[in-house]
C-alpha cells in the first residue's frame, strides 16, 4: 500500500504549473514615430458643395405612416410602448427635474 501512494505522489503532476517565461510580453511597431506635442493638427479643406447640416431627403410614407399610428394610440397603450421603444432604441432613462423654486411662467406647473 505504502508503495501505490509513493508512487502516486511521484508520478502525479503538481497543481500549478511552473512559470518558464515572461507573463507579459509587447511588441513595438519599429516605424512607430511619436506625435509632436507642440504641432497643431491638420485642417481639411472641404469642397465648397459639401454641406453636413443640408437639407435631408423628407422620410419614407412608412415612416410617417408608423409615426401617425404610434401618435393615434391611446394613453394606456403609449405607456407600455414608451418602455419597450426606450429599450429598442438605446435611449437613456430620462431623469425627472425638480422645478422647485422656479418661475414656470403664467401657467404654472399646469402648462404643461
Amino acid at each position: 500500500m505504502k508503495l501505490l501512494t509513493l508512487l502516486r505522489n511521484v508520478h502525479a503532476p503538481p497543481t500549478l504549473p511552473k512559470i518558464t517565461g515572461p507573463l507579459q510580453f509587447r511588441l513595438f511597431q519599429p516605424d512607430f514615430v511619436p506625435r509632436d506635442p507642440k504641432s497643431k493638427p491638420k485642417r481639411y479643406k472641404y469642397p465648397a458643395f459639401y454641406d453636413p447640416y443640408g437639407p435631408k431627403p423628407p422620410p419614407s410614407d412608412k415612416i410617417i405612416q408608423l409615426a401617425e399610428r404610434i401618435a393615434a394610440l391611446p394613453p394606456d397603450e403609449l405607456k407600455q410602448i414608451g418602455p419597450t421603444l426606450q429599450h429598442r432604441l438605446r435611449h437613456p432613462k430620462m431623469q425627472p427635474i425638480a422645478t422647485e423654486g422656479m418661475d414656470l411662467g403664467q401657467g404654472g406647473e399646469d402648462s404643461f
